[in-house]
């Protein structure tokens, strides 16, 4: 009893030491431009990250239906050091990548201890808009031309349309990076500017819902 009685303290220690850092950084984000910008880029950065290795296993996952010059294939491959790793392995799943996007913006919604700003909020939104869009574009393109589906082995179109959608697709996360870099909103040609306007749709509306939460 006493072991159980001893991590029960550590542990809500923990949580009021977390609180506390939270509140003291919270004043000192709010008070300080510099800070504020700073912590900005490096919450970008870093869910970029996490989703740019997202987006290359799902093209990992996928190429397996294709063939292709093998210097698209070692690029690809260049990532696996990090999406080796069980937890990356985990969240990266296919199955779990709805459940990840709910968990996340469940998190950006409630979570008063995590300090997202609207800014970062778009971005966040914009990349599981990006990632959802991704994987319907590959799921109609593997069904439509991978080997099950015509009995022999895909055209070379299909790979060639593999390859320009990662293309496309590796250069939008760039660009929307460099774009939270700079503070600037990404914009995208017609009719792919319905990914940026759904982003802001839904920061606005989530906003909404995030205040009618903390006032419960």
């Amino acid at each position: 009893m006493k072991i159980f009685s001893f991590f029960a303290k550590t542990i809500k220690n923990t949580l009021l030491s977390f609180q506390h850092f939270c509140a003291d950084f919270k004043m000192i984000y709010e008070n300080s431009p510099k800070v504020k910008k700073l912590f900005e880029k490096l919450q970008i950065t870093v869910i970029y990250f996490f989703y740019y290795f997202n987006f290359v296993d799902l093209f990992l996952l996928k190429s397996k239906e294709y063939t292709y010059p093998n210097i698209f294939l070692e690029f690809l491959k260049a990532h696996l050091t990090i999406l080796n790793i069980p937890l990356i392995h985990f969240l990266f799943n296919t199955d779990n990548t709805f459940f990840l996007h709910l968990i996340i913006t469940q998190i950006v919604i409630q979570r008063k201890e995590i300090i997202f700003s609207t800014f970062v909020k778009f971005h966040i939104f914009l990349l599981i808009l990006m990632d959802c869009f991704q994987r319907l574009l590959l799921d109609y393109l593997i069904f439509f031309t991978s080997k099950e589906a015509l009995g022999t082995t895909p055209p070379k179109f299909s790979s060639v349309f593999y390859i320009t959608l990662f293309s496309i697709s590796f250069m939008s996360y760039f660009y929307s990076y460099l774009c939270g870099l700079l503070e600037k909103d990404p914009k995208f040609p017609a009719p792919f500017d319905i990914i940026t306007r759904s982003a802001f749709f839904w920061v606005r509306s989530k906003k909404k819902i995030g205040q009618k939460f903390s006032k419960q």
